[in-house]
């Protein structure tokens, strides 16, 4: 993201009224529905003076925009990535999660069903760890078909976001940006992505949102970091064709200017 393209969003959530972090309690969405998509940096401004007057921005201490930090866990040959690649029903995810600002850590599991509905669970850790404490084992053995000793830690993601609650508690948008997936040898920047994650309930669904989207050619575009973070950092080792028209989005969205970029959207 530019430096202009960073003050135009600073500005941009300046015209929210603050919510605090109590408030995303009342959006647990634990078993929730989410769409994705994919957007260039310069998009993200246009598209939150849309939001501002039926949503508020969480603020704590005085932030609007937080660092997000997350070490992901796999196999040795990356089962749980070529699950997600093969789209295999009734997968998941092992991550832990640092919120920078927060000083707060979580050890957590995301689970997708065939349904495609997402159910997580979160336990709170002292700090990041390569190695599985007693309960972690416990957590992941309740739901993988194979032994916790197998996974180990294959990269981390860095990112920073900004989340929105609807005033009337009915569902919340996530904006991610600066995403930048890395190991102890390569990294991958992404420049100029944007990634809008809308998340509600199946009962309350929010048309204006969708309707906003399409009218600034932003198209829903499942995407996973960590998948797509492997997919760049250990190209080599593992299969991408199921992700190659999505990883063509994500490099020309990042990389090309925005009239560009919209051309390609789709």
């Amino acid at each position: 993201m530019t430096e202009r393209n960073t003050n135009l969003l600073s500005n941009a959530t300046k015209a929210f009224t603050a919510a605090s972090l109590k408030d995303i309690k009342k959006v647990k969405l634990l078993n929730r529905r989410d769409k994705k998509y994919l957007a260039h940096s310069a998009q993200i401004p246009t598209i939150l003076e849309k939001l501002k007057e039926n949503y508020l921005i969480i603020e704590d201490n005085d932030q609007r925009l937080f660092d997000y930090h997350s070490l992901y866990f796999d196999t040795k040959d990356f089962m749980l990535y070529h699950q997600h690649h093969n789209k295999k029903k009734n997968r998941f995810k092992i991550r832990q999660r640092e919120y920078v600002d927060a000083n707060l850590s979580y050890f957590e599991l995301k689970y997708k069903n065939n349904k495609s509905k997402t159910f997580k669970t979160r336990k709170k850790i002292p700090e990041i760890h390569e190695n599985f404490n007693e309960l972690e084992k416990d957590l992941i053995e309740n739901i993988s078909p194979i032994n916790a000793s197998s996974y180990e830690p294959k990269i981390n993601i860095d990112y920073k976001r900004l989340t929105l609650v609807n005033k009337n508690h009915k569902d919340r948008i996530t904006i991610d940006f600066q995403l930048k997936a890395y190991n102890n040898k390569n990294e991958k920047l992404f420049k100029n992505l944007s990634i809008i994650e809308y998340k509600y309930d199946s009962s309350t669904m929010n048309r204006d949102f969708l309707d906003l989207m399409k009218e600034n050619r932003i198209y829903e575009s499942s995407m996973s970091k960590y998948c797509v973070g492997i997919a760049n950092i250990y190209k080599h080792l593992v299969k991408q064709n199921n992700f190659k028209s999505l990883l063509y989005k994500i490099k020309k969205v990042s990389s090309l200017p925005l009239a560009d970029s919209l051309a390609i959207a789709r």
